[in-house]
């Protein structure tokens, strides 16, 4: 009798997963009778091939094991199983992988019901994977690379059926040792009458292996960017030019080639930075349409234009701030609000266009207190209108969120009639500010109860008012005293669990007071 569902398992090095991939297989609801279960053990040094006639031996008639010396990739034990299918359907598990016991059977059951070529079902990241769930929000009988995720889910952990594959000739790229079933699943995507999607179960667990032994992790960047060149050639001779091809394309210039611009980039030669920035920088000149350009995030977008214009020495410096954590100021013109990045000012503004908030780009540094209450620090913003700063109390039993927004409400393009005025210079790169603490201020209201004051930064930058917080000073929290009405004061700049500032205002005893400036004066007399 013809099995439902063949079970094709490409393994090499993956113990001890593989024993959890293998006894997730026989322990599959549909029955050993309606599956093939089709092991190649492409050359593994690590015991695999043992473990597999181990289970053959276990469960007679159902394993077929193949072994082969090491073929550097997936793509040739997979054509190797994919020949010697018979199952109606097709299932592909790595061997680094497992199943939930229902998988198999619920996969068949709803491709039988849906008359559908391919199935997904909801695939889980185990120990850190990184797994696109988008596409498996929820169950849908049938979707398209159009009006779904599916671009992001191109690897052959689904349900396939064999007609559709052996009727086109599918089979994986063997001069691919990465990514090679990214082809083989587009096009079977490309081909199918109904692709479904189902939510209602976890079906597939993709694991992290904790010494991250996965092919990828192996190969250098210039494989990498061999493989997804021939990926990206591939949708390209799939899809027509238009939406749909960018839909696809966009999921490799996000993912593929922009984890090739990553920190590792920089521990390379500087010959292979250049190589691969060339890659990248051609295979961006051939598909990277405006339509792509306009869909990806300002970072990635800025890295792959200077991949593709050849400035491989701005692309080296961006990749280090990126590293490093050094932000970029923010510029305003009279066009526009910009993020300074390398490359600001060759490459075309728009690109560096801040679309919606500028608040997680804007932020104070290296802010310092001297003796006379004045913070100074820096603020990385060319060409702002205006600076002040205000003080707000935060009430008890209340979050500092609420308080900030409970205390006034801020109106379009304005700051709290309260705040005090902040001193600003301009610089190249920076605003340098200056705050005077208003201690008198801090003093007037409820002079017998302790204070918690939330010193926070407003910026106007282009009609538009942002909040910000101060870091924390350097070393220990400092005080000073101040007297209002005959009553002392200590004025205590410390800093919140997150690292920002804050000022604690809290009576003190007139004797406490006086001895404390008495020991002061004896200090400055004896230094």
């Amino acid at each position: 009798m013809q099995a439902d569902v063949s079970v094709i398992i490409a393994v090499y090095n993956t113990m001890p997963y593989l024993t959890e991939c293998l006894d997730s297989v026989v322990s599959q609801t549909i029955g050993p009778d309606r599956m093939q279960v089709i092991a190649v053990d492409d050359g593994s040094t690590d015991g695999g091939d043992k473990e597999l006639q181990r289970f053959a031996e276990l469960y007679p008639g159902l394993f077929t094991v193949l072994t082969q010396e090491h073929s550097g990739g997936q793509a040739q034990p997979s054509n190797r199983a994919l020949s010697m299918a018979t199952g109606r359907y097709i299932f592909f598990l790595g061997a680094g992988d497992h199943l939930g016991p229902e998988a198999l059977e619920r996969l068949v059951s709803a491709a039988d019901t849906y008359d559908s070529d391919v199935v997904l079902g909801r695939t889980i990241g185990v120990n850190g994977r990184n797994v696109s769930r988008a596409v498996y929000e929820s169950t849908r009988p049938e979707i398209t690379l159009d009006d779904s995720p599916l671009a992001w889910a191109l690897s052959n952990n689904k349900l396939f059926r064999r007609e559709l594959v052996e009727r086109h000739g599918l089979r994986f790229p063997e001069h691919m040792p990465v990514w090679s079933d990214q082809p083989f699943t587009l096009e079977a995507c490309v081909r199918a009458r109904r692709i479904s999607v189902l939510a209602d179960y976890d079906y597939y667990y993709a694991v992290r292996r904790d010494d991250a032994s996965d092919v990828g992790s192996r190969t250098s960047h210039l494989t990498r960017l061999r493989c997804t060149a021939e990926v990206m050639k591939s949708a390209a001779s799939l899809i027509e030019r238009g939406t749909g091809r960018d839909t696809v394309l966009r999921r490799h210039f996000t993912w593929e080639l922009s984890k090739l611009l990553d920190q590792d980039f920089l521990a390379l030669e500087r010959e292979r930075q250049d190589d691969v920035c060339a890659g990248v920088g051609a295979l961006a000149e051939a598909y990277l349409t405006p339509g792509i350009v306009a869909k990806l995030d300002r970072t990635r977008r800025v890295k792959l234009l200077l991949a593709q214009v050849g400035l491989t020495d701005e692309l080296r410096e961006l990749i280090r701030r990126e590293r490093d954590g050094v932000g970029s100021a923010v510029v305003v013109t009279g066009d526009g609000v910009y993020e300074a990045l390398p490359g600001f000012g060759t490459l075309p503004n728009h690109h560096f266009a801040l679309t919606g908030s500028a608040a997680g780009l804007l932020r104070v540094d290296d802010v310092v207190r001297d003796e006379d209450g004045i913070l100074t620090g820096r603020l990385p913003l060319v060409g702002a209108s205006s600076v002040r700063v205000a003080f707000l109390p935060v009430r008890k039993g209340r979050s500092q969120d609420e308080d900030i927004t409970g205390c006034y409400k801020l109106a379009e393009g304005h700051v709290p009639p309260f705040a005090e005025p902040v001193s600003a210079e301009q610089h190249d790169d920076h605003l340098a500010i200056k705050v005077h603490v208003p201690y008198a201020s801090l003093t007037k209201r409820r002079a017998d109860r302790a204070k918690i004051f939330v010193p926070r930064l407003y910026v106007r930058v282009a009609n538009v008012t942002y909040q910000l917080p101060l870091p924390q000073l350097p070393g220990p929290s400092t005080s000073v005293v101040r007297w209002r009405g005959g009553k002392a004061f200590r004025i205590t700049l410390g800093d919140d669990a997150l690292g920002n500032l804050k000022i604690f205002v809290s009576r003190m005893s007139r004797l406490k007071a006086v001895r404390r400036a008495l020991r002061r004066m004896r200090r400055r007399k004896h230094s």
